[in-house]
């Protein structure tokens, strides 16, 4: 079953900006991704590029990336074996498109990002790894 996104949530908000850094990385518009296209020249290239960068650097369930990209999760985990076998191949183009789009994030909303981690941190009352990478990661 397909998960439904809110945009307007932090959530949402936080895989848009990485959808966004993906797609202008791959030069491709983020409606073509969201839709339903399987043809190369791009589109497929980000998408699954966005499914990779989205859950292994911001760790973000499968079922909430897919739902941003009208996918379900088994679609968003096939995109990331695809990407990681790519890499663990050493294949250039993949490796240097991932260093641009997490550079390009890092740049990006570094400040959204920080305030996004406090904000679990506050909801939870607690603080987790994840949390804790995320402030030392992107902190100033």
């Amino acid at each position: 079953m397909k998960t439904k996104i809110d945009y307007r949530s932090k959530v949402g908000k936080e895989l848009g900006v990485i959808l966004g850094a993906c797609c202008e990385a791959y030069d491709v518009r983020p409606q073509d991704v969201r839709g339903i296209s399987r043809r190369r020249g791009g589109i497929m290239e980000a998408r699954q590029m966005y499914c990779y960068v989205a859950h292994r650097k911001f760790e973000h369930t499968l079922s909430r990336i897919g739902g941003i990209i009208k996918r379900d999760h088994s679609s968003a985990l096939h995109s990331v074996k695809s990407v990681q076998n790519l890499i663990d191949t050493n294949y250039q183009d993949t490796e240097e498109k991932f260093k641009v789009i997490c550079k390009k994030l890092l740049h990006l909303d570094r400040v959204m990002l920080v305030n996004l981690a406090r904000e679990r941190i506050r909801r939870r009352d607690k603080m987790n790894e994840r949390d804790k990478r995320f402030i030392k990661q992107f902190s100033y």
